[in-house]
């Protein structure tokens, strides 16, 4: 061992320059690694677990545990490294497994072997799997992201700058756009401070990289409290562009795609602003990319929707689409029918057949044929309204040999479960920082500018718009204009329909109306088809735009040339009633009479209401199925009901319903067309006809020519049985017992088809237990969640009739209460006369219904909120609580009605560590510095030097005594005494010290030693060289040899405790600065032992460069073994703290590394760099004589009698033991705790209320 070290010693001092260099090198890369190294308040620290969280919603505890409790378990507990395995399982939130392994693995691995799990378990989810996300977020159109970002506020500010990269040029200029032509327009469903903290501090707030997540807690001011000193935050929102909020991180990618773009200002935004963006009203359709797989399997990832509705409670949409840049993979629940496969449904109900009783009618109607017949086949109850409806499907199908046009619709929530997710957590998810945000300005005034201010933009800018569409259009070829209604039409509709060429193209129909219609498109002949002859559950639409006759009247003849001359579709296709609605001018065109001519006119009877349902069905939309004749476009009458008897299947009964409600006049029109009607009908078809009917058709040649007086006798008592078992109870309201009520205006049916409910009475709008909706306001209120609804509900609210409105108040007095500011709005003043003067006063002004939170926060008296903020793991405390803070006090600053403050913070306590770490580390350096320049000197000291040195001492410590007590005196009040004693203790008592030392060191009258100055330098130097060996292992040795051996511990038990030694990243917290304050003391101990040798050899050599030189070597040589061992002991001391498992080996760990990389760090000093310095820095000629050491005076005589005789051997050795006793007493009366009191500046004051205490009253 020795000879390995004089090895390194001999070659250290033949190039000793090259050493220097070293030495320089390495105080380098430690100052760069001290900066580089991230600080925190404490270790880095995975616990050795992960959480599984898999989301459901409406099944039972037994069917989570069934359908995904159990089958996660029996995958996950495969993993050897899982030792535990917990879970909980509740039909609120789905599973919570928790899988538990040992400290120290590496947990990255173990999750991917988690996830890997996980997969393997089959759900009924929907999943983007690729290699190249790049090239699929390339594919996205303008549309998709625009439409995104229309529903989503944030959407485009929570993309990475890797996505935004991805997007393609004119994604990228659109998106850009957009922004550039949006201010920040507020909801008014949320109080004003929870505006302002969503709107402008959130999102700025998540520019910022290295934050991670933000939570907004806290809650508001209660009504009815009268408080003049608090004070409600104003509703505080910019009018500038939202793309000057963009990011520079983002702009600096998407900046150079852009021609003429360079600075982010109002310049970008006047060039972005003028591109014109369109903004979808339907969810546009993906990219074949997205749609369909590289394999051809189809992804059911449709719509822009789809990517909305895989949203979860810890995923945005532009949380999924950097999470697919990353990792490749969008997965998500199901969302629509259309998802559903047979594949899906089968293997779904294997698991648990009962899931299958979740489908409600609107799903199973809308679900492919293949699909309904699986879940048929698992032969759930189906109520029979629902059973007529899946027949009408089938029989529209049946008779016109078109499949149907499924629309699809929301699957039950029992069907979407969430993709399992797993959940860790570590000492990086303490926050980083709690901030308050409270009001302190006058709300009214605020709020009231605030809107004045909006409403001027807005109005701005919509000329602007108006001004530019104007101009485009006056560009392109428009034809005739179009009335006012039918623009309204079209706005209702979410486009535009202001002259004859938009309705060339389809008119595209939004949800939830196509699902109503039957139809996503309308052309321009089935547009006023459906205004004379709209369905039945849009039959309210004609009076909500005015009279039908009145809008067709008001189309101009150059409309319907124009029409005509570009359609030679439009004309033929209209209905006689529109021809019979057009003006006298239209009439008289000679293509209208030529059409007109055309069109037959049906004169036969109309079909029964029974018949409405399988009227409706999409096939029926061009080819309508109204009247007798209707009918007979199928075939002749006889053909189409054995068609339908024989096609009904396994919904037999809703054919029992259509056949008797036939009468006889439609009978007797079929016996007209087809004579031989009754000979061709099946007689199982006679059989269900209506009693009274057959009893009626015994006077009618044509049937008695087929059938005697027995036969009828006999059809029409199988008739009575059959008609009987087939009939469908009422399904009238039954709102408890309330009796039906005044009539509704029309407007209300329009939208009872959307809400699935009976809107045409007064008593429909109050709600029964089971409804959705707790009452007519809460109703009324979700009409503004979209625009369709927000169209309609002026014309809903503004027609309501008084007794209609007076029978709600009377049967339910709450009713309206919960109504929005925006809907009381549309309240017409007839009708807010009879609400309760609550909200009359509310409309007035313009507020909201208070909705109780479950916390109210105030600071300094004033409402407020909390907002906490999570940094990234690899994230700098310090540096991002630097970013965040700064951009905290520019928002405090650019308002003043509001006030924002800090409640916590982790970055001051991580700066006073690292500051007290350098702190304390340099004190100790410089008494260890002291102590050795004392125990090295010896000699005399020449008076000369002495007084020279005091002097320079005493005239060097008054000066630093005298600044530390001036940088005082302002917080002192310019009193010296008072700033004296509000001095650092330890700084002004080492001056004084010092300031008294050179006192003596002038005054003693005797003799001194003389002070060893270079020696003391020499062994200076291996203390802050120590620490700079040591925070470069940490920063670079570190994770480089975990890159290297990580791959041989895959599975090798000694390699998976060695990477134990060398974590992937090491930070400076509390636990590693403590390691480095520790070895502060420790490090000088090698160098002082190898310096002391040379001292001796150097005492006892002859004064020639070759004998130093050996004295140098042989002084190292002699005792580097020794040395060695005893750093190896002290890390064998210190090391293990971090070795012992468990959650404290995992937190000592740290500390045990910087310790050892230290005393690692001060050998190679002592055994290189001091035997350089002794050989550069001391001279033969200066060393003491043997001995002539003054410490030796007063050591010698103590340990002559400490061995002297038996009795003061036992004197030392009883007084160890004793010392070594009383030292554990100690140890035991001392409190034990996971972490030391923090000292934090706050008294928490909590106080428990008696159970049921209302919220108004504990406040």
């Amino acid at each position: 061992m020795k000879f390995i070290f004089d090895i390194i010693t001999r070659l250290s001092l033949r190039f000793r320059y090259l050493t220097i260099a070293m030495v320089v090198l390495l105080m380098v890369l430690g100052v760069i690694s001290w900066t580089r190294l991230n600080q925190e308040l404490l270790p880095p620290i995975e616990l050795p677990q992960t959480i599984i969280l898999a989301q459901t919603s409406g099944l039972s505890s037994d069917q989570v545990l069934n359908i995904v409790t159990s089958r996660l378990e029996d995958e996950i507990i495969q993993i050897d490294e899982i030792i535990n395995l917990e879970s909980q399982t509740t039909g609120t939130f789905g599973a919570l497994i928790t899988a538990y392994n040992d400290f120290g693995l590496d947990q990255q691995a173990l999750q991917a072997d988690i996830q890997a799990a996980v997969d393997r378990v089959w759900l009924p989810l929907r999943r983007i799997e690729t290699d190249t996300p790049s090239a699929l977020l390339a594919d996205l159109t303008p549309d998709v992201i625009v439409y995104l970002a229309s529903q989503d506020s944030n959407f485009l500010f929570q993309l990475s700058p890797d996505v935004w990269a991805s997007l393609n040029d004119e994604t990228v200029e659109q998106a850009l756009a957009f922004l550039a032509n949006q201010t920040d327009a507020q909801s008014t469903t949320t109080n004003a401070l929870q505006r302002l903290v969503e709107k402008e501090v959130v999102p700025q707030l998540d520019t910022i990289p290295e934050v991670a997540r933000i939570e907004v807690s806290g809650g508001e001011t209660l009504p009815d409290q009268e408080d003049d000193e608090r004070t409600e935050a104003p509703r505080v929102t910019s009018t500038d562009s939202l793309l000057l909020r963009l990011s520079p991180d983002v702009w600096s990618v998407v900046a150079p795609r852009i021609n003429g773009l360079s600075e982010l200002n109002q310049e970008a935004v006047d060039q972005l602003a003028a591109i014109r963006v369109d903004v979808p009203t339907v969810p546009p359709t993906l990219p074949e990319s997205w749609v369909q797989d590289a394999d051809g399997n189809m992804t059911h990832f449709n719509t822009a929707d789809d990517l909305l509705e895989i949203q979860t409670l810890t995923t945005s949409a532009g949380g999924v689409l950097n999470e697919f840049y990353e990792t490749g993979r969008i997965i998500g629940a199901l969302g629509q029918t259309d998802d559903l496969t047979v594949e899906t449904v089968q293997r779904m109900l294997e698991i648990d057949p009962t899931m299958a009783q979740y489908f409600e009618a609107e799903q199973l109607t809308a679900m492919a044929s293949d699909v309904l017949e699986v879940v048929l086949n698992a032969e759930i109850s189906i109520d029979p309204f629902t059973r007529d409806a899946l027949a009408a499907r089938q029989l529209a199908e049946s008779i016109t040999g078109e499949d149907s046009i499924r629309v699809p619709v929301d699957l039950p929530n029992e069907w979407r479960i969430q993709p399992p997710e797993l959940i860790t957590f570590s000492f990086s998810d303490i926050p980083l920082a709690t901030f308050f945000v409270s009001s302190t300005g006058d709300v009214e005034a605020a709020l009231q500018e605030t809107i004045e201010t909006e409403s001027a933009v807005t109005e701005a800018t919509g000329a602007e718009e108006t001004e530019t569409i104007t101009s485009s259009d006056e560009t392109g070829e428009d034809g005739p204009a179009l009335p006012d209604a039918i623009a309204q039409i079209g706005s209702m509709l979410g486009t535009e329909l202001d002259t004859a060429d938009d309705l060339l193209n389809a008119i595209v129909i939004p949800a939830p109306v196509n699902a109503l219609l039957g139809v996503d498109e309308l052309t321009a002949a089935a547009l006023l088809n459906l205004v004379v002859e709209p369905p039945e559950q849009l039959a309210a639409m004609g009076n909500a735009m005015g009279d039908p006759a009145d809008l067709i009247a008001q189309i101009s003849p150059d409309v319907i040339i124009y029409l005509a001359e570009n359609d030679e579709t439009f004309l033929p296709s209209l209905l006689p009633g529109v021809f019979e609605l057009f003006n006298e001018d239209v009439q008289a065109l000679d293509v209208v009479i030529a059409a007109r001519e055309n069109a037959v006119v049906d004169t036969s009877p109309t079909l029964p209401e029974a018949w409405n349902l399988l009227a409706s069905q999409p096939q029926f939309q061009n080819m309508p199925l109204e009247t007798a004749q209707d009918l007979l476009a199928f075939g002749n009458a006889a053909e189409v009901l054995n068609s339908i008897n024989d096609n009904v299947g396994d919904f037999a009964g809703y054919e029992v319903r259509l056949f008797s409600s036939l009468t006889p006049e439609i009978l007797r029109y079929f016996v007209e067309q087809e004579p031989d009607f009754y000979e061709a009908l099946d007689r199982d078809v006679l059989t269900k006809f209506a009693p009274e009917v057959l009893e009626e058709l015994q006077e009618d040649d044509a049937f008695i020519a087929v059938y005697d007086a027995d036969a009828i006798q006999d059809l029409i008592a199988e008739a009575e049985a059959v008609v009987a078992a087939n009939a469908i109870p009422s399904n009238g309201n039954n709102n408890n017992g309330i009796p039906e009520g005044p009539a509704l205006n029309p407007e209300w049916l329009q939208i009872a088809g959307f809400y699935n409910m009976e809107l045409d009475t007064a008593d429909d709008l109050i709600m029964g237990e089971d409804s959705v909706y707790p009452d007519a306001g809460a109703l009324i209120n979700s009409l503004y969640q979209n625009p369709q609804g927000a169209n309609f509900a002026p014309q809903l609210l503004g027609n309501l009739p008084e007794d209609a409105v007076a029978f709600i108040l009377e049967n339910e007095p709450t009713a309206f209460n919960s109504l929005t500011a925006r809907a009381l709005q549309d309240v017409p003043d007839n009708i807010m006369a009879l609400l309760p003067e609550a909200l009359q006063q509310r409309k007035e002004e313009g507020s909201d219904i208070f909705v109780p939170t479950a916390q109210l926060t105030r600071t300094n008296g004033n409402d407020s909120l909390f907002v906490t903020v999570y940094k990234t793991a690899e994230a700098n405390t310090v540096t991002t609580f630097s970013a965040v803070e700064e951009l905290m006090e520019k928002l405090d600053e650019a308002d003043e009605n509001i006030e924002i403050g800090i409640v916590f913070e982790q970055s001051s306590f991580v700066e006073q560590s690292v500051e007290g770490v350098a702190r304390e580390g340099s004190l100790g350096a410089v008494f260890a510095v002291i102590i050795i320049l004392i125990f090295l000197s010896g000699g005399t000291w020449n008076l000369r030097g002495r007084r020279l040195t005091g002097a320079i001492m005493g005239a060097l410590f008054l000066g630093l005594l005298l600044l530390l007590v001036a940088s005082n005196l302002d917080a002192a009040g310019n009193d010296w005494g008072e700033a004296f004693a509000q001095s650092d203790t330890v700084l002004r008592v080492l001056f004084i010290v010092g300031f008294i030392a050179s006192i003596i060191i002038l005054a003693y009258p005797g003799n001194l030693p003389d002070p060893a100055w270079r020696a003391t330098v020499v062994i200076a130097v291996s203390i802050p060289l120590s620490i700079m060996i040591a925070l470069t292992g940490m920063y670079w040795i570190s994770p480089a040899m975990h890159d290297l051996i990580s791959p041989l511990a895959e599975n090798n038990a000694f390699f998976e405790f060695v990477l134990r030694l060398f974590p992937e990243q090491l930070t400076l917290n509390i636990m590693t600065l403590s390691g480095l304050t520790v070895a502060v003391g420790r490090v000088v101990d090698d160098s002082i032992v190898v310096l002391e040798n040379i001292f001796r050899q150097l005492q006892s050599t002859e004064n020639t460069r070759e004998a130093k030189l050996e004295a140098i070597r042989q002084g190292t040589r002699d005792v580097s073994a020794a040395i060695f061992t005893a750093t190896l002991i002290a890390v064998v001391v210190f090391l293990p703290l971090g070795l012992t498992g468990g959650l404290i080996g995992a937190f000592f760990l740290p500390f045990g590394l910087a310790v050892t990389y230290a005393l690692i760090g001060s050998f190679i000093v002592a055994v290189t760099v001091v035997p350089v310095l002794a050989f550069m820095f001391l001279s033969i000629e200066d060393m003491p004589e043997e001995g002539d050491i003054w410490v030796a005076d007063y050591y010698l005589p103590v340990l002559r009698w400490a061995l002297s005789s038996k009795i003061s051997k036992a004197i030392v050795l009883g007084l160890a033991v004793l010392s070594f006793f009383f030292a554990m007493y100690l140890f035991s009366q001392r409190p034990f705790a996971f972490l030391p009191n923090f000292g934090e500046p706050q008294i928490q004051v909590n106080v428990t209320m008696p159970p049921g205490t209302s919220i108004i009253t504990t406040d």
